[in-house]
């Protein structure tokens, strides 16, 4: 594995949603593995310690040239001494970069603005240019080499080498050879490679950071993985739910690793106005340097405007501050096992003013439990079976319940054939021979068949056969623990408007509802009718609320296209169903948290940036004064860049 990481000038891929860009062949996680320091990103780069010893001794001899006398031969010697100490590692790295193709021309203004005030007999000046610039180079320098390296720490609990079952035989491969479909066998010790099913085996497993829920639990026949967890005891086989590239681990290395500002709508503004700024300022100064060629009496203030404008033409506080500030939220968000499709999820979530959230599995555990089996002439085992059987290719969590109820697995069943799904509503199978019905009153109502409303408070699975009815079995489910809470701490964050979508009937979901405070509830819909009904607040706004819908990532593929935002809580592998935003965990507060750390991205982005810009306005309206000294305006200028970084490192700290 390679110690660097780098950029890679291509799109990369960064997950299944609307957001997505088109996904390139090669495997992403193999180019994070083969990349090497040549691919870096930008000139920015891995300092040395005697990068470190060169702007200390240059700030020493900056120092001690302060308190000598202006004039004297030894001030003029320590100033130049400063300059070219702190110019050594910057000439290093512009050759470096011109030879292999790049052009850095930040670096150059500044090596130019040092030279001119060398020329001017500044040396004062020249050495404090210098300087600031390789201070502030140096603190963008580690905030990079602290973003990599947290991400080479992340690819290093994936694993080298896995064992793919290939013509009945466990061969080892490596983990960007797994496909959707593939059994994976894993040991004690090991990490599961990538999300998947458990065919076989049981163990228990060590939760990894991406769920931001860390502890053990235990897996089963059945049950779904996320990549990462690593096996303590036991030994399991699993079946892959998606290829490796695909994963959630994939998908967050290679988006922390790719993600660019330029991307965003106010990203790509600002990175224009930066590179237009640069620009600018170095054709402003060159215009103030011919006229304080051609006006010899005013030469010393012409020189000095020229001087001002090419040591404020860097706009690398700028550029990194708003990319860095997508890096910080990429990792904030991992610390609490949220993972976002693509960078410009960030600022839509941080637009989002209402949110819209499915019941079950979500606002609800998705656990059903058996409370009644009311059948008619037959007997109680028997209904609950036939039912199951009917469901034994769902997903659904009541079909789950009623698998486990009935003591049936997820094996494949020959005698189960002809299965269609009607999502929120049921299913009907050719069982046996016959036509089995299973499914809500609705559902029996569309094909024409008689039921029994039951004189319990619940939801009610209806089952018929060939039409004819054979009882109801009741299910309840539990409202999870920390939703109210998670309610709550959304209106804080300043969310206007939460509603409720749900396929149950009005009887159960209104009480569900009422104790949430939810602001409105639509029940007994499709999912083409939650897609409606998002559309509806939509249209009800005029277009100006954006709208997030949150739920299990089953059958929401409609209403995730239909917000702003889709959120799978509880997701069961990257991006489910087409969701933007995947919270791995069962804590309905990773909702609000995901919401907070979006405004706050937003927020360290806009603050630099008007920091930045507010800076250099401002330098440089009283440098062209001549009321503001340019050693002074360089140092400034440099402090609000270091100050910038340290507010991107804020979130990899506080979480």
């Amino acid at each position: 594995m390679s110690k660097h990481l780098a950029h890679n000038k291509k799109k990369e891929p960064f997950g299944g949603s609307r957001f997505a860009v088109k996904q390139e062949k090669t495997d992403p996680l193999k180019r994070l593995r083969q990349v090497t320091q040549k691919d870096r990103l930008s000139f920015y780069r891995e300092f040395s310690r005697r990068d470190v010893i060169f702007a200390l001794c240059s700030a020493v001899c900056l120092a001690v040239s302060a308190f000598i006398h202006s004039g004297s031969t030894t001030r003029m010697v320590l100033c130049l001494l400063s300059a070219i100490l702190a110019a050594i590692p910057l000439v290093l790295v512009c050759v470096h970069e011109i030879l292999d193709g790049k052009f850095p021309l930040e670096i150059i203004f500044q090596l130019f603005a040092g030279i001119l005030a060398l020329l001017a007999r500044r040396y004062f000046t020249a050495g404090c240019v210098i300087l600031f610039f390789l201070l502030s180079f140096l603190a963008q320098s580690f905030v990079q080499m602290r973003k990599e390296n947290m991400l080479q720490t992340a690819i290093d609990l994936l694993p080298e080498k896995i064992r793919i079952q290939r013509d009945g035989v466990f061969e080892e491969a490596v983990p960007e050879d797994l496909a959707e479909g593939d059994i994976v066998q894993v040991s004690e010790g090991e990490r599961i490679p990538v999300d998947g099913v458990i065919q076989s085996g049981t163990g228990e497993f060590e939760t990894f950071d991406l769920d931001g829920e860390i502890g053990t639990r235990s897996f089963v026949p059945g049950d779904s993985i996320p990549a990462g967890y690593l096996l303590k005891k036991g030994a399991v086989i699993l079946r892959a739910s998606e290829s490796f590239e695909k994963s959630a681990q994939a998908t967050f290395y290679c988006q922390m690793k790719y993600a660019k500002a330029e991307n965003i709508k106010w990203g790509r503004t600002v990175h224009i106005a930066s590179c237009c700024l640069m620009c600018f300022l170095a054709l402003l100064g060159l215009v103030f340097l011919v006229v304080a060629l051609i006006k010899p009496e005013l030469r010393q203030i012409w020189f000095s405007r020229a001087l001002a404008c090419f040591l404020l033409s860097a706009p690398s506080a700028i550029l990194f501050s708003t990319e860095f500030s997508l890096a910080d939220a990429v990792f904030s968000a991992a610390n609490y096992g949220i993972v976002f499709a693509k960078e410009t999820v960030i600022p839509a979530l941080a637009s989002v003013k209402s949110f819209v959230f499915s019941k079950t599995g979500t606002v609800t555990e998705g656990r059903y439990t058996i409370t009644d089996i009311v059948p008619e002439k037959m007997k109680e085992e028997d209904l609950l079976r036939i039912a199951a059987l009917a469901e034994i290719n769902s997903i659904h969590p009541i079909a789950i319940a009623l698998k486990r109820a009935a003591g049936l697995s997820d094996t494949i069943r020959t005698d189960v054939i002809e299965v269609e799904e009607s999502p929120g509503k049921g299913v009907n199978a050719f069982l046996g021979g016959k036509q089995v019905y299973v499914g809500n009153a609705n559902f029996l109502e569309e094909h024409g068949i008689w039921y029994r409303v039951p004189n319990k408070t619940g939801s009610a699975i209806h089952i018929a056969i060939d039409g004819n009815y054979c009882g109801y079995i009741m299910i309840a489910d539990k409202i999870r623990e920390n939703a109210f809470d998670a309610l709550e701490q959304l209106r804080e964050q300043g969310v206007t408007s939460i509603c409720m979508l749900t396929g149950d009937v009005r009887s159960v979901s209104r009480p569900i509802a009422a104790s949430l405070n939810f602001d409105m509830v639509k029940p007994e819909l499709s999912p083409e009718g939650k897609s409606a009904s998002i559309s509806y607040l939509r249209a009800a706004s005029g277009d100006k609320l954006k709208i997030a819908f949150v739920g299990d990532g089953v059958h929401d593929r409609q209403a995730f296209a239909a917000s702003d935002v889709g959120i799978a809580h509880d997701a069961r592998s990257a991006f489910q169903d087409g969701a933007d935003v995947s919270v791995f965990g069962t804590d309905l507060r990773k909702i609000p948290q995901a919401h907070r750390i979006a405004k706050a991205a937003r927020m360290i982005f806009f603050l630099n940036i008007g920091a930045a810009l507010g800076i250099k306005i401002l330098c440089f309206v009283l440098c062209f004064a001549g009321i503001f000294p340019l050693p002074l305006a360089a140092g400034l200028d440099a402090l609000v860049s270091i100050l910038g970084m340290l507010n991107c490192l804020r979130g990899f700290y506080l979480n």
